[in-house]
């Protein structure tokens, strides 16, 4: 599990849209007088030069000022998160809000449908105050649902979903972004999960080694799998509706 999520996380930080420098990079034969001076060496290996254009045209030096805007914009993966570029300040804040708020109370809503309590829904609150027992289990629902908005953001930063692209008229860049920061989040839980089952038990546990410790992780997997699904869910409608209404 955890290499997965490690995995999961590697491939979320991988940017397709990098590839596209090597669209100017045309191959270049040597010039004859050279391969002529290099033929008498018998270790010589036909070597070819390389000639770098710009993507979009343009001289070397246009391109490399295009470059220095694209790295300071965050386009490398360490700036992604350092650097980050954000073309809508208020965004990140809803974003905030659906996955720390509005994703954590409607698992909890399932979870009361289905008359299930999630091992993170403790009840903070003293059993003597006048509070009913929805609002003694608001102080757990949003310490769980910082945990999850934490972990979307991360994953937006992670695949610049808080660029202008991400939240244009373009849906097919809009839901590639969603999935791609929510893969990221995804990665983030299953490693929280591990580390929780780690600091609960002490060690590593696995599937089989007794009832207990099979229940435990059986409840991991499905609360893990409902806030994936639910948050998701949630984000998915979000972001649609945030490109829907994009005037730009």
């Amino acid at each position: 599990m955890v290499a997965l999520s490690c995995w999961i996380l590697l491939l979320c930080l991988i940017d397709v849209s990098g590839f596209n420098h090597f669209r100017g990079v045309v191959i270049v034969n040597d010039s004859p007088a050279r391969q002529k001076q290099r033929s008498g060496n018998r270790f010589s290996t036909g070597r070819v030069g390389v000639v770098v254009r710009g993507a979009q045209g343009g001289g070397g030096d246009d391109n490399g000022g295009d470059d220095k805007e694209q790295i300071e914009g965050g386009n490398t993966l360490l700036g992604r998160f350092l650097n980050p570029k954000i073309d809508d300040v208020g965004l990140p804040l809803a974003d905030a809000l659906i996955a720390g708020v509005v994703a954590p109370v409607s698992v909890v809503f399932v979870c009361g449908v289905q008359r299930y309590s999630p091992t993170w829904l403790v009840a903070t609150l003293p059993p003597t105050s006048a509070l009913n027992n929805a609002l003694r289990l608001f102080p757990a629902t949003l310490s769980h649902g910082a945990l999850l908005a934490g972990c979307w953001l991360l994953g937006a930063l992670a695949s610049k979903s808080f660029e202008k692209e991400a939240f244009g008229k373009d849906f097919s860049v809009v839901l590639t972004r969603v999935l791609a920061g929510g893969a990221f989040a995804s990665g983030l839980l299953v490693l929280l999960t591990q580390a929780d089952l780690f600091i609960e038990y002490g060690r590593w546990v696995q599937g089989g080694e007794s009832p207990e410790i099979d229940l435990r992780l059986l409840k991991a997997f499905a609360e893990l799998a409902l806030d994936i699904s639910v948050e998701a869910a949630w984000m998915l409608f979000w972001r649609i509706y945030r490109a829907s209404i994009t005037t730009v």
